[in-house]
């Protein structure tokens, strides 16, 4: 597990790297170990700069478990399982990771981005993984 957990940490580097500011990143797995899960992007959170965690919340009616790090879905009859980040990089001379300042829902330009947005992203990522 933890050469698996080092080769995603350099995923990550190669795609923040790449990432324009103000973009966003979704980060999913089909394993449901937190050492793969959460304490990743934890971990990827407070070393890359100007990394923030958003929150995401969970289709209606999926088993799943969410969480200020992403959301767990749990196996079930249609998927194995999974987890679901989504990882936002500020703007250029902000400072580094965490959970970051400021309210989360806005994107540039100063729209909103729904729940909905949301959910369709951790909708979007399970149909990925199955």
């Amino acid at each position: 597990v933890e050469a698996l957990c080092e080769t995603q940490q350099r995923l990550l580097r190669a795609a923040w790297s790449r990432l324009a500011p103000g973009g966003e990143l979704l980060y999913t797995t089909c394993s449901l170990l937190r050492a793969e899960n959460e304490e990743a992007v934890q971990r990827f959170a407070a070393e890359a700069p100007g990394a923030t965690l958003a929150p995401l919340r969970p289709p209606r009616g999926a088993l799943s478990r969410a969480q200020p790090q992403g959301v767990t879905f749990l196996p079930s009859e249609e998927h194995q399982g999974g987890f679901v980040a989504l990882l936002r990089k500020g703007e250029r001379g902000q400072g580094r990771g965490g959970r970051g300042g400021g309210d989360s829902s806005r994107r540039r330009g100063g729209a909103r981005r729904t729940n909905s947005g949301r959910e369709f992203l951790a909708t979007l990522s399970m149909q990925e993984v199955s």
